[in-house]
């Protein structure tokens, strides 16, 4: 039983990590924290509730609201560092250099913080996209799907050279297609 809740735990620290997308350069938090990233000891602001929630109690008794959005302008791209080359053949299927972009405006990026102060209590709640969020859009592909392709185009062109050899012109014109679009 504590092998299972052990192995239990250990697979849900794990797999926060195989979600992680860059976390560390995505922290946008609020609008509050565009303006200053030291938001941990916020007890003015209805923010509190999200960067310090001990600071709540510090406001002002009644409700206090703070709405904001967010326009992102942003640039990601992504590049093959090295010549790919077909096994077979040795020649070069993707450049050194060959990069995939994708410069998607994000128009919506909304945050919200509610704080409600009386007496000794504070009650509130938050709504933003916190740590990322937007949407990115490669309509080319990635480098990474750029690579997996070409995994599956050496593959079709290994079944068409096998099927050029037993003079199956069928299966060799089928595959020499699906190697070419891919």
């Amino acid at each position: 039983m504590k092998k299972s809740i052990a192995l239990l735990f250990a697979g849900a620290l794990v797999t926060g990590f195989a979600f992680a997308g860059g976390i560390e350069n995505k922290t946008n938090m609020s609008t509050g924290y565009l303006r200053n990233p030291s938001r941990n000891v916020e007890a003015e602001r209805p923010e509190s509730s999200f960067y310090n929630i001990a600071g709540t109690g510090f406001m002002e008794k009644g409700l206090h609201i703070e709405a904001g959005n967010q326009f992102i302008f942003k640039e990601y791209s992504n590049t093959i560092a090295t010549n790919v080359k077909d096994p077979s053949s040795g020649a070069v299927l993707v450049k050194d250099g060959t990069k995939s972009n994708d410069e998607t405006i994000v128009w919506f990026y909304p945050n919200i913080d509610i704080v409600y102060k009386w007496n000794n209590f504070a009650f509130f709640g938050n709504f933003g996209i916190y740590a990322g969020g937007g949407k990115l859009e490669y309509s080319e592909g990635t480098s990474v799907t750029a690579l997996a392709f070409l995994g599956k185009a050496g593959e079709a062109k290994t079944a068409a050279a096998t099927a050029y050899a037993k003079n199956d012109m069928a299966n060799y014109a089928k595959y020499g297609t699906q190697a070419q679009n891919l």
